[in-house]
Protein backbone atom coordinates (compact mmCIF):
# COMPACT_ATOMS: atom_id res chain seq x y z
CA UNK A 1 0.00 0.00 0.00
CA UNK A 2 1.34 3.44 -0.94
CA UNK A 3 2.17 5.80 1.92
CA UNK A 4 1.81 9.57 2.08
CA UNK A 5 5.60 9.93 1.79
CA UNK A 6 5.85 7.76 -1.30
CA UNK A 7 2.85 9.45 -2.94
CA UNK A 8 4.41 12.88 -2.38
CA UNK A 9 7.82 11.84 -3.72
CA UNK A 10 6.28 10.38 -6.88
CA UNK A 11 4.06 13.43 -7.38
CA UNK A 12 6.92 15.90 -6.92
CA UNK A 13 8.99 14.01 -9.50
CA UNK A 14 6.05 13.95 -11.92
CA UNK A 15 5.53 17.71 -11.60
CA UNK A 16 9.26 18.47 -11.75
CA UNK A 17 9.48 16.61 -15.05
CA UNK A 18 6.74 18.92 -16.35
CA UNK A 19 8.64 21.98 -15.13
CA UNK A 20 6.12 23.26 -12.59
CA UNK A 21 7.43 26.27 -10.67
CA UNK A 22 6.73 24.83 -7.21
CA UNK A 23 6.20 21.07 -7.50
CA UNK A 24 6.48 20.47 -3.75
CA UNK A 25 3.67 22.88 -2.94
CA UNK A 26 1.49 21.63 -5.80
CA UNK A 27 1.97 18.00 -4.79
CA UNK A 28 0.97 18.75 -1.21
CA UNK A 29 -2.09 20.72 -2.31
CA UNK A 30 -3.26 17.94 -4.61
CA UNK A 31 -2.69 15.18 -2.04
CA UNK A 32 -4.41 17.21 0.64
CA UNK A 33 -7.38 17.64 -1.67
CA UNK A 34 -7.42 13.96 -2.64
CA UNK A 35 -7.44 12.57 0.89
CA UNK A 36 -9.41 15.33 2.59
CA UNK A 37 -6.75 16.43 5.07
CA UNK A 38 -5.16 19.81 5.68
CA UNK A 39 -1.73 20.29 4.13
CA UNK A 40 -0.06 20.66 7.53
CA UNK A 41 -1.56 17.37 8.72
CA UNK A 42 0.12 15.42 5.92
CA UNK A 43 3.41 15.54 7.84
CA UNK A 44 2.00 14.24 11.11
CA UNK A 45 2.50 10.68 9.86
CA UNK A 46 4.28 10.30 6.52
CA UNK A 47 4.12 6.52 6.85
CA UNK A 48 0.32 6.56 6.88
CA UNK A 49 -1.02 4.30 4.11
CA UNK A 50 -3.45 5.57 1.50
CA UNK A 51 -6.53 3.61 0.54
CA UNK A 52 -6.99 2.41 -3.03
CA UNK A 53 -9.69 5.03 -3.52
CA UNK A 54 -7.42 7.80 -2.24
CA UNK A 55 -4.60 6.65 -4.55
CA UNK A 56 -6.92 6.64 -7.56
CA UNK A 57 -8.30 10.06 -6.67
CA UNK A 58 -4.79 11.47 -6.23
CA UNK A 59 -3.61 9.96 -9.52
CA UNK A 60 -6.58 11.55 -11.30
CA UNK A 61 -5.90 14.97 -9.79
CA UNK A 62 -2.20 14.69 -10.58
CA UNK A 63 -2.83 13.78 -14.21
CA UNK A 64 -5.28 16.66 -14.63
CA UNK A 65 -2.79 19.09 -13.10
CA UNK A 66 -0.06 17.68 -15.33
CA UNK A 67 -2.30 18.55 -18.27
CA UNK A 68 -2.32 22.13 -16.91
CA UNK A 69 -5.86 22.15 -15.58
CA UNK A 70 -5.96 24.93 -12.95
CA UNK A 71 -6.09 23.79 -9.35
CA UNK A 72 -9.28 25.76 -8.72
CA UNK A 73 -11.21 23.63 -11.20
CA UNK A 74 -9.80 20.42 -9.74
CA UNK A 75 -10.72 21.50 -6.21
CA UNK A 76 -14.07 22.94 -7.40
CA UNK A 77 -13.85 25.65 -4.77
CA UNK A 78 -11.66 28.55 -3.67
CA UNK A 79 -11.40 30.83 -0.66
CA UNK A 80 -11.81 34.48 -1.58
CA UNK A 81 -11.71 37.42 0.85
CA UNK A 82 -13.24 35.41 3.68
CA UNK A 83 -15.90 33.62 1.63
CA UNK A 84 -15.92 30.14 0.11
CA UNK A 85 -16.85 29.94 -3.56
CA UNK A 86 -17.75 26.93 -5.66
CA UNK A 87 -16.05 27.11 -9.03
CA UNK A 88 -16.91 25.52 -12.37
CA UNK A 89 -15.54 26.00 -15.87
CA UNK A 90 -18.41 28.43 -16.55
CA UNK A 91 -16.48 31.11 -14.64
CA UNK A 92 -12.96 32.41 -14.13
CA UNK A 93 -11.10 31.32 -11.05
CA UNK A 94 -10.97 34.44 -8.83
CA UNK A 95 -7.44 35.84 -8.55
CA UNK A 96 -5.64 37.44 -5.63
CA UNK A 97 -5.64 40.74 -7.54
CA UNK A 98 -9.43 40.76 -7.39
CA UNK A 99 -9.25 40.25 -3.63
CA UNK A 100 -7.15 43.42 -3.56
CA UNK A 101 -9.89 45.19 -5.53
CA UNK A 102 -12.44 44.13 -2.92
CA UNK A 103 -10.15 45.39 -0.18
CA UNK A 104 -9.96 48.78 -1.87
CA UNK A 105 -13.76 48.88 -2.17
CA UNK A 106 -14.15 48.00 1.50
CA UNK A 107 -11.65 50.67 2.56
CA UNK A 108 -13.42 53.28 0.43
CA UNK A 109 -16.93 52.47 1.66
CA UNK A 110 -16.34 51.61 5.32
CA UNK A 111 -16.99 55.18 6.51
CA UNK A 112 -20.00 55.78 4.24
CA UNK A 113 -23.63 55.57 5.33
CA UNK A 114 -24.71 52.67 3.13
CA UNK A 115 -28.37 52.47 4.13
CA UNK A 116 -30.51 52.74 0.98
CA UNK A 117 -27.37 52.68 -1.19
CA UNK A 118 -27.08 50.42 -4.24
CA UNK A 119 -24.02 48.72 -5.69
CA UNK A 120 -23.96 46.97 -9.06
CA UNK A 121 -21.38 44.30 -9.79
CA UNK A 122 -21.06 43.87 -13.54
CA UNK A 123 -19.61 40.72 -15.16
CA UNK A 124 -20.01 39.02 -11.78
CA UNK A 125 -18.92 35.51 -12.82
CA UNK A 126 -18.76 33.37 -9.68
CA UNK A 127 -20.17 36.31 -7.69
CA UNK A 128 -16.85 36.79 -5.89
CA UNK A 129 -16.85 40.59 -5.66
CA UNK A 130 -20.57 40.95 -4.98
CA UNK A 131 -20.62 38.29 -2.27
CA UNK A 132 -17.44 39.49 -0.53
CA UNK A 133 -18.66 43.10 -0.44
CA UNK A 134 -22.14 42.13 0.73
CA UNK A 135 -20.62 39.99 3.48
CA UNK A 136 -18.79 43.06 4.82
CA UNK A 137 -21.69 45.48 4.28
CA UNK A 138 -24.98 43.60 4.77
CA UNK A 139 -26.91 46.89 4.76
CA UNK A 140 -25.81 47.63 1.20
CA UNK A 141 -28.17 46.58 -1.60
CA UNK A 142 -26.11 44.59 -4.09
CA UNK A 143 -27.28 43.69 -7.58
CA UNK A 144 -25.03 41.58 -9.81
CA UNK A 145 -25.23 40.83 -13.51
CA UNK A 146 -23.67 38.55 -16.07
CA UNK A 147 -24.37 37.66 -19.68
CA UNK A 148 -24.02 33.96 -18.80
CA UNK A 149 -26.99 32.32 -17.10
CA UNK A 150 -24.77 29.42 -16.02
CA UNK A 151 -22.46 31.87 -14.27
CA UNK A 152 -25.41 33.52 -12.53
CA UNK A 153 -26.78 30.17 -11.37
CA UNK A 154 -23.41 29.40 -9.81
CA UNK A 155 -23.14 32.88 -8.27
CA UNK A 156 -26.59 32.49 -6.74
CA UNK A 157 -25.53 29.17 -5.25
CA UNK A 158 -22.40 30.81 -3.85
CA UNK A 159 -24.44 33.59 -2.26
CA UNK A 160 -26.65 31.05 -0.48
CA UNK A 161 -23.56 29.15 0.58
CA UNK A 162 -22.25 32.29 2.28
CA UNK A 163 -25.55 33.45 3.73
CA UNK A 164 -25.94 36.69 1.80
CA UNK A 165 -28.85 38.05 -0.21
CA UNK A 166 -27.99 39.47 -3.60
CA UNK A 167 -30.19 40.28 -6.58
CA UNK A 168 -29.12 38.60 -9.83
CA UNK A 169 -29.96 39.85 -13.31
CA UNK A 170 -29.00 38.29 -16.62
CA UNK A 171 -27.98 40.35 -19.61
CA UNK A 172 -25.19 41.97 -21.55
CA UNK A 173 -23.20 44.32 -19.30
CA UNK A 174 -25.37 47.39 -18.47
CA UNK A 175 -28.39 46.24 -20.47
CA UNK A 176 -30.29 44.84 -17.44
CA UNK A 177 -29.91 48.18 -15.64
CA UNK A 178 -31.17 50.59 -18.28
CA UNK A 179 -33.45 53.21 -16.74
CA UNK A 180 -31.93 52.69 -13.28
CA UNK A 181 -29.07 54.33 -11.37
CA UNK A 182 -26.61 53.14 -8.75
CA UNK A 183 -24.41 54.73 -6.12
CA UNK A 184 -21.51 52.37 -6.80
CA UNK A 185 -20.43 50.19 -9.71
CA UNK A 186 -17.80 47.47 -9.51
CA UNK A 187 -16.50 45.42 -12.40
CA UNK A 188 -13.74 43.01 -13.27
CA UNK A 189 -14.55 42.78 -16.98
CA UNK A 190 -12.89 40.82 -19.77
CA UNK A 191 -9.86 42.96 -20.61
CA UNK A 192 -7.45 40.76 -22.55
CA UNK A 193 -7.00 41.65 -26.21
CA UNK A 194 -7.37 39.02 -28.91
CA UNK A 195 -3.64 39.31 -29.58
CA UNK A 196 -2.71 38.92 -25.90
CA UNK A 197 -4.97 35.87 -25.62
CA UNK A 198 -2.69 33.95 -27.99
CA UNK A 199 0.17 34.44 -25.52
CA UNK A 200 -1.67 33.14 -22.44
CA UNK A 201 -0.66 29.88 -20.79
CA UNK A 202 -2.28 26.65 -21.95
CA UNK A 203 -3.91 26.30 -18.54
CA UNK A 204 -5.85 29.50 -19.09
CA UNK A 205 -6.62 29.07 -22.80
CA UNK A 206 -7.69 25.42 -22.51
CA UNK A 207 -9.83 25.68 -19.39
CA UNK A 208 -11.06 29.18 -18.52
CA UNK A 209 -14.02 30.66 -20.43
CA UNK A 210 -13.06 32.81 -23.42
CA UNK A 211 -16.14 34.98 -22.88
CA UNK A 212 -14.83 36.09 -19.49
CA UNK A 213 -11.30 36.80 -20.71
CA UNK A 214 -11.26 38.55 -24.08
CA UNK A 215 -12.65 41.95 -25.06
CA UNK A 216 -12.68 43.82 -28.35
CA UNK A 217 -10.95 47.15 -29.01
CA UNK A 218 -7.60 45.87 -27.72
CA UNK A 219 -9.21 44.73 -24.49
CA UNK A 220 -10.85 48.10 -23.77
CA UNK A 221 -14.39 47.36 -24.95
CA UNK A 222 -16.11 47.29 -21.58
CA UNK A 223 -14.40 50.40 -20.23
CA UNK A 224 -15.57 52.29 -23.32
CA UNK A 225 -19.10 50.98 -22.93
CA UNK A 226 -19.22 51.93 -19.27
CA UNK A 227 -17.86 55.42 -19.87
CA UNK A 228 -20.37 56.15 -22.63
CA UNK A 229 -23.29 55.37 -20.29
CA UNK A 230 -21.82 56.42 -16.96
CA UNK A 231 -23.81 59.61 -16.42
CA UNK A 232 -27.02 57.73 -17.26
CA UNK A 233 -26.45 54.92 -14.75
CA UNK A 234 -24.45 56.49 -11.88
CA UNK A 235 -25.93 58.89 -9.35
CA UNK A 236 -24.18 62.19 -8.51
CA UNK A 237 -21.02 61.54 -6.46
CA UNK A 238 -21.26 57.94 -7.50
CA UNK A 239 -18.13 55.81 -7.56
CA UNK A 240 -16.76 53.11 -9.85
CA UNK A 241 -14.16 50.47 -8.99
CA UNK A 242 -12.59 48.57 -11.88
CA UNK A 243 -9.90 45.99 -12.42
CA UNK A 244 -7.78 46.73 -15.49
CA UNK A 245 -4.98 45.10 -17.46
CA UNK A 246 -1.43 45.81 -16.28
CA UNK A 247 -0.70 47.80 -19.47
CA UNK A 248 -4.00 49.71 -19.72
CA UNK A 249 -3.47 52.63 -17.32
CA UNK A 250 -3.00 55.31 -19.96
CA UNK A 251 -5.77 54.00 -22.20
CA UNK A 252 -8.33 53.76 -19.37
CA UNK A 253 -7.41 57.22 -18.06
CA UNK A 254 -7.94 58.56 -21.57
CA UNK A 255 -11.31 56.81 -21.92
CA UNK A 256 -12.61 58.48 -18.75
CA UNK A 257 -10.82 61.81 -19.29
CA UNK A 258 -13.99 63.58 -20.46
CA UNK A 259 -16.15 62.28 -17.61
CA UNK A 260 -17.07 65.07 -15.15
CA UNK A 261 -15.41 63.83 -11.99
CA UNK A 262 -14.34 64.76 -8.51
CA UNK A 263 -11.39 62.41 -8.52
CA UNK A 264 -9.87 59.39 -10.24
CA UNK A 265 -6.76 57.31 -9.84
CA UNK A 266 -5.03 54.11 -10.86
CA UNK A 267 -3.35 52.00 -8.17
CA UNK A 268 -1.04 49.01 -8.26
CA UNK A 269 -1.43 45.40 -7.21
CA UNK A 270 1.03 43.66 -4.90
CA UNK A 271 3.17 42.72 -7.89
CA UNK A 272 3.63 46.40 -8.72
CA UNK A 273 1.40 46.37 -11.80
CA UNK A 274 -1.18 49.06 -12.54
CA UNK A 275 -4.37 47.12 -11.81
CA UNK A 276 -7.21 49.16 -10.28
CA UNK A 277 -9.09 52.20 -11.56
CA UNK A 278 -11.22 54.33 -9.24
CA UNK A 279 -13.42 57.27 -10.19
CA UNK A 280 -15.94 59.47 -8.38
CA UNK A 281 -18.22 61.52 -10.62
CA UNK A 282 -19.51 65.01 -9.87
Amino acid sequence: MKTIKKALIEAITYLQDREFDNPQKEAKELLSLAIGEKMLDLYLDLSKPLSQKQCERFANFLQRRGEMEPLGYIAKEVDFYGVSLRITKDVLIPRSETEQLVDKIVNELENDDLDDKVLWDLCTGSGAIAIAVKKVFPELRVIASDVSQNALDLACENAKRNGVEIEWVQGDFLQPFMGQKAHFITCNPPYISEEEYLELTEGVKNYEPLLALVAKDEGLEFYCRLQSSLEDVLLPRGKIFLEIGFNQKEAVNKIFSTTPKISSNVSKDFAGHDRFFFLEIE
